[in-house]
């Protein structure tokens, strides 16, 4: 993570990773924009990344953000 907490990187085995997995990401949502509210960041600027990296190769598997995933949770189905 960095020190602002908008960014984690979740190193994973690429082999036994799963698209559920992924969900966990909700808890950094969570913690990072709670962090960012308390440290005065404005609502509309709070935004957290997370990506899910192969710890063998580096390659990035899987990554979100808070906004995607509120936005997503607006949208009508």
């Amino acid at each position: 993570m960095n020190a602002d907490l908008t960014q984690f990187t979740v190193q994973v085995d690429a082999a036994r990773f799963s698209a559920l997995e992924a969900f966990y990401a909700v808890i950094f949502y969570v913690g990072g924009g709670l962090y960012q509210q308390f440290d005065g960041v404005t609502a509309d600027d709070v935004d957290v990344q997370v990506d899910f990296v192969d710890n063998a190769t580096g390659e990035v598997i899987d990554s979100g953000t808070l906004r995607d995933w509120l936005d997503s949770a607006e949208q009508p189905e």
